[in-house]
């Protein structure tokens, strides 16, 4: 979990004080870069699409995703490749 924090550099931030205890890193973050007016357009189009709600779930993407891969591992093993299936499914799991 990322607790971003703003700190006037004096005064203990609210954010830190709710952590429980333990050791942790802080890391400066730099300002963002600079977007194109194409990035920033497909963001905003993806914002309203999710307003709209034409989202879908992340678990059904997913599932979508683990059903094609499956279904690629099974055709590798169907045209006698089964390293390649072997590594399809190994490919899934880091997703």
């Amino acid at each position: 979990m990322a607790v971003i924090v703003n700190w006037n550099g004096v005064d203990i931030p609210e954010e830190l004080k709710a952590l429980r205890k333990g050791r942790y890193v802080l890391v400066p973050i730099d300002e963002p870069p600079e977007l194109t007016e194409e990035q920033e357009a497909g963001i905003e189009q993806v914002i309203a699409s999710v307003e709209a709600g034409e989202a879908i779930p992340l678990d059904e993407v997913e599932r979508a995703e683990l059903h094609e891969g499956i279904a690629r591992a099974w055709e590798s093993v169907q045209a006698g490749e089964g390293r390649l299936a072997a590594d399809v499914l190994r490919d899934l799991g880091k997703g």
